[in-house]
């Protein structure tokens, strides 16, 4: 979303027919053609800024971030004022995490160019990454004061509004959006989570299917491929289905609740593809005919099902709504086995809390739903008589050490093979604490008491706009939000500390 100009400073030296041959084929997205070309022009014009800045943001986009900032800093300093290198760098800088440094670059091209509107546009991105939520409303505001007409601004101004919990004028804006661009599928999605975060289901959910279309290039969905018509919602009475996984592990986890109620509702067979993770977690649910791994489906061998759906489908298809989730818990078991394979490793007579602290790197909300490292949660180490446990997969002892020092914690984790693993170490514990992450739906549809610690900003809208409590995990699940005016996590862990420090003293 950042956006990244490759042609707004023209540098008339001569060649410059070569170099908009160069502009063209980077647009028309030929972007090894475009490098190519590009470095071959340098090579008789090595201080040529535009090239410099064509040939940054071809390395940037081929995934080259070293190369890109070499040539767009070489850029920048044939073009000190050159708004639009100025961008690109904060655009790389923000694409590598470096979220100081990509700030500055973004003020500076606004400096150099303060009707720069994709510059304002990826400065308040920044900002709102930064949880500073009234700035950035201003830098977009600021945006489509330039060009009122700017959907893209439109678009963005949406999403902080929804941060600030200014939810009537984020509609307004979303809707705008998509009034001024109305195929556009990112809209049609930002305005459906919206809604749905607001618990209208019946205009969120329709707007929601714009996940599976072609113009977000699967980011969210994927087609199977497969030469059967895809449900939308005719009777199942004596049907086949065939379950389509999509989007993250939680997801898949939250939402095979359903597969309960596709049985009552008649279906004769149903088919769960799910990711190789789940399949062992997934095998013991009665409701479930056949189960495949999605690394080994082959759709032109997959016997033939009078439907399938994507698995965020069935709601709309069942006509589902807040008041009819089916939540009753728990709906997953661990491994029978669980008790002798994880219990061993447990200290006896000591409250058992498994933390999470990170989330998938691959989701595009990851950096503001994730805890900076596992010292976040320093202040609950204060209550005694706790065993902590890490259930993160990827964190081997060093990097525990490495985040908390000498502080015990017993890491099992990274020893878990799957989410039947994950199951059977949950059924051990006493609490579950952690982010918003695959492990956390997990535990709570295992029934476990479960804290979430949500962020202020892109908060997912499965869990509303306000409330402790959650519709698809009543009785499990306890939600900590960030204010609107946090800018870190202190303040949602001290309200953890406590939380803790209360049950520790209630648990004889």
């Amino acid at each position: 979303m950042e956006g990244i100009d490759s042609n707004r400073d023209t540098v008339n030296s001569g060649g410059s027919g070569d170099i908009a041959a160069v502009r063209d084929c980077y647009l028309s997205g030929r972007i090894a053609d475009a490098l190519h070309a590009a470095q071959t022009l340098l090579d008789r014009h090595p201080d040529h800024a535009e090239l410099l800045n064509l040939a940054g943001v071809c390395y940037m986009a081929l995934g080259d971030d070293k190369a890109a900032e070499a040539a767009l800093r070489r850029g920048s300093q044939a073009a000190p004022e050159s708004a639009d290198i100025s961008n690109n760098l904060g655009a790389l800088y923000r694409k590598m995490g470096r979220q100081d440094e990509a700030e500055r670059w973004f003020r500076r091209a606004v400096a150099t160019a303060p009707g720069h509107g994709q510059a304002l546009l990826n400065l308040g991105l920044q900002l709102r990454s930064a949880r500073r939520l009234d700035e950035a409303r201003h830098a977009i505001s600021q945006a489509i004061e330039m060009a009122p007409d700017n959907h893209q601004a439109w678009n963005v101004l949406g999403l902080v509004l929804k941060d600030l919990r200014r939810f009537d004028e984020a509609d307004i804006a979303h809707r705008r959006a998509l009034a001024l661009d109305p195929h556009n599928a990112s809209y049609r999605l930002n305005l459906g989570n919206l809604l749905l975060y607001r618990n209208n289901w019946p205009e969120g959910l329709p707007l929601f299917e714009a996940r599976c279309e072609a113009g977000l290039q699967g980011a969210f969905s994927s087609s199977p491929g497969l030469p059967f018509p895809q449900w939308r919602g005719e009777s199942l009475a004596g049907a086949s289905l065939l379950i389509w996984p999509e989007q993250g592990y939680g997801d898949q986890i939250q939402l095979v609740r359903y597969v309960r109620k596709i049985k009552e509702s008649g279906a004769r067979h149903v088919t769960l593809v799910c990711d190789a993770a789940t399949l062992a977690l997934f095998s013991s649910m009665p409701e479930v005919d056949a189960l495949v791994p999605r690394e080994r489906f082959n759709p032109s061998a997959c016997p033939r099902h009078d439907f399938w759906t994507y698995i965020w489908s069935i709601p709309l298809n069942l006509k589902s709504g807040p008041g009819s989730i089916p939540s009753e818990l728990p709906y997953l078991f661990a491994p029978a086995t669980a008790a002798s394979k994880w219990e061993r490793f447990f200290p006896k007579r000591r409250l058992r809390v498994g933390l999470v602290w990170r989330g998938n790197p691959g989701n595009e909300n990851d950096h503001v739903r994730s805890l900076p490292s596992l010292k976040t949660l320093e202040p609950l180490w204060q209550t005694e008589g706790v065993t902590f446990v890490s259930l993160q997969k990827e964190a081997d002892g060093d990097r525990i050490r490495s985040e908390i020092g000498d502080r015990f914690i017993l890491n099992l984790g990274n020893r878990a093979a799957d989410f039947a693993d994950m199951a059977g170490i949950i059924s051990r514990l006493d609490l579950v604490v952690g982010v918003d992450t695959a492990v956390v739906h997990l535990a709570a549809a295992l029934g476990k008491p479960t804290w979430i610690l949500l962020s202020n900003v892109a908060t997912d809208w499965r869990w509303t706009c306000e409330g402790p409590t959650s519709i698809w995990y009543p009785g499990a699940v306890r939600l900590f939000r960030q204010e609107v005016g946090d800018t870190d996590w202190s303040g949602v862990v001290a309200l953890v500390a406590d939380a803790l420090s209360a049950v520790r003293k209630a648990k004889p």
